[in-house]
């Protein structure tokens, strides 16, 4: 069968911008665009100043649900949860990774 692609994820934000983004495309059912990039923190023996990196691409994803908590002065951690779908142009995940391999 299929498989379904769900999105879970807590950030910090310094203020209500990226919320209100998400708050605005939960609502209104729009699909964005989802990335994820780890880097590391020093560069590739002998690849000058490149990182080695993961990047995971959803390019459509419906954001479900955006929750933040706010209590105090404390910094605004939202979570945030959705489902990534298939736009019909785009494969609905995509993994592409930066490393010292070279290729034939």
């Amino acid at each position: 069968g299929l498989r379904e692609i769900t999105v879970e994820l807590e950030c910090d934000w310094s203020d209500l911008t990226q919320y209100n983004r998400f708050a605005a495309e939960t609502v209104s059912g729009t699909l964005a665009a989802l990335s994820l990039v780890a880097q590391a923190p020093s560069v590739l023996t002998g690849a000058g100043t490149t990182k080695g990196s993961v990047t995971i691409t959803l390019p459509a994803v419906r954001f479900d649900s955006v929750e933040a908590n706010v209590s105090g002065m404390e910094m605004t951690t939202p979570a945030i949860s959705g489902v990534a779908l298939d736009n019909g142009s785009a494969q609905p995940i995509s993994v592409a990774y930066v490393s010292a391999d070279a290729t034939a």
